[in-house]
């Protein structure tokens, strides 16, 4: 076997009923010289178990009782993380075959400091629902963080805020983004599962973490905009807060603004019969 090219870096909790699809999916990837790096935070239900029955070198798990969060469980797995590209998986997702395949073309001959790519959205039923892809504004391009893979050498720039329980990735894109070469890859190399009900809970998590995040950057002045720029930026985060606060009191005008773009328009027919064997294979097996 050859020596590892990627460190798949996992944080888990109370996920055992992904655990061996997330195994599986690893192991379907065309590209297998990989080390998986999982951190247990905390679970309570049968995932150490399950994690400890698989019998791969390769795997290498790190457990500790009480739960700290996905931005302390990162934070401790990148310090495991030992080889030339570190890659986010995240255990609840579905990433296509390829999709280590494209990271190393793009790190490794292309010389790209990170990979991101799009993601195909779905229900917990494996319904689609739309892509996620990238958009800019005034201070970042954005992507989808489970979709991250990024050179060893940049790793003091990925570190996640472990206080966070959502958004702890907003500082990594922003100075990722702006000061670092990315291949931001147009086709779908995940199924990013989730459920709108949940989300707003979480997107209201999140946006409190980004407020956090973008006036830490702006008063350290990791990111320099004009004072007119920041009065936008500003501006934008207080009426998305208002926003959101409305939403909880009626959740059903927030599932309206969620907008995905449409699935004839953003993916190949080709890639999406792929797509659709792919989830056919997983549905019969797990669902």
């Amino acid at each position: 076997m050859n020596e590892p090219v990627f460190s798949i870096l996992t944080p888990t909790y109370n996920c055992s009923k992904f655990i061996i699809r997330s195994y599986e999916c690893l192991l379907s990837q065309t590209n297998q010289n990989w080390e998986w790096i999982i951190v247990n935070d905390g679970s309570t239900d049968d995932s150490e178990l399950i994690l400890n029955q698989i019998n791969d070198v390769r795997v290498k798990v790190y457990s500790y009782q009480k739960n700290k969060g996905r931005g302390y469980a990162r934070n401790l797995g990148l310090g495991y993380c030992q080889n030339d590209i570190i890659v986010v998986w995240d255990i609840d997702d579905i990433y296509l075959p390829e999709r280590l395949e494209f990271i190393y073309k793009a790190i490794v001959i292309d010389d790209f400091d990170f990979f991101v790519s799009q993601a195909l959205v779905v229900d917990n039923n494996f319904n689609f629902k739309g892509v996620r892809g990238f958009y800019e504004n005034k201070l970042f391009k954005s992507f989808v963080h489970p979709t991250l893979a990024f050179k060893k050498s940049i790793r003091n720039v990925i570190t996640y805020d472990k206080n966070m329980k959502a958004g702890e990735d907003l500082n990594i894109m922003i100075l990722l983004s702006n000061n670092y070469k990315g291949c931001y890859f147009s086709k779908n190399l995940m199924l990013y599962f989730e459920d709108r009900e949940i989300n707003l809970n979480k997107t209201r998590q999140m946006h409190a973490s980004h407020s956090l995040t973008i006036n830490r950057l702006l008063k350290e002045k990791l990111v320099s905009f004009e004072l007119k720029d920041k009065i936008i930026i500003k501006m934008s985060l207080f009426f998305k807060k208002i926003a959101l606060s409305i939403f909880l009191i009626k959740p059903s005008l927030y599932l309206k603004t969620v907008q995905y773009r449409k699935i004839e328009n953003s993916v190949a027919t080709a890639e999406l019969k792929d797509i659709l064997i792919i989830i056919q294979k997983y549905k019969e097996k797990y669902f």
